[in-house]
């Protein structure tokens, strides 16, 4: 323990310490907070609404998709897409001509196909509205959907009523 002049040294310093170090932190927060210029200044409300901008207007439609089969290269327009399925981290791609398989998501799709056109109406499967021939009820509350491919999609009731706000039934 040090003594100066007959005095524990200790206790003081216990005491000036805490007090010393909340005066630099202060005067560091004081010093950054008020030498930055206004424009490097962002609040949390700023960056959040920029974040949002970015995303709404960074949402683009995709016209085409460009699939590999083997050595050829197939462009489908989206127009020929019957339906979409989930097939893990692919989406097995159903046209008139045939299944294409594609190495993307089915949320990506969801989100980058137009939403006039294309409607979700089960976990895994996608539809294109103008290729439903017909809905029939399939057990208590799913509907099956038969479309111009002769293939048959299960809609859940929630992709039944939004199928059904969608074709104004």
């Amino acid at each position: 323990m040090v003594i100066i002049n007959g005095l524990s040294i200790l206790p003081v310093l216990i005491i000036i310490f805490p007090i010393q170090l909340l005066l630099w932190v202060l005067l560091y927060l004081f010093i950054f907070k008020h030498d930055r210029s206004k424009d490097d200044i962002f609040d949390a409300k700023d960056v959040r609404e920029s974040v949002e901008n970015n995303c709404s207007t960074k949402k683009e439609l995709i016209e085409t998709i460009a699939v590999k089969s083997g050595k050829k290269l197939h462009i489908i327009p989206i127009s020929e897409i019957v339906c979409l399925q989930a097939y893990g981290d692919y989406v097995n791609i159903m046209t008139l001509q045939g299944t294409y398989l594609k190495e993307q998501t089915l949320k990506y799709f969801e989100e980058h196909l137009p939403e006039e056109q294309f409607l979700r109406v089960h976990r895994s499967h996608i539809v294109n509205l103008r290729a439903i021939d017909a809905i029939e009820r399939y057990g208590r509350e799913q509907y099956l959907l038969i479309l111009s491919n002769k293939e048959k999609v299960k809609a859940t009731l929630e992709g039944y009523k939004r199928l059904k706000e969608v074709l104004k039934l």
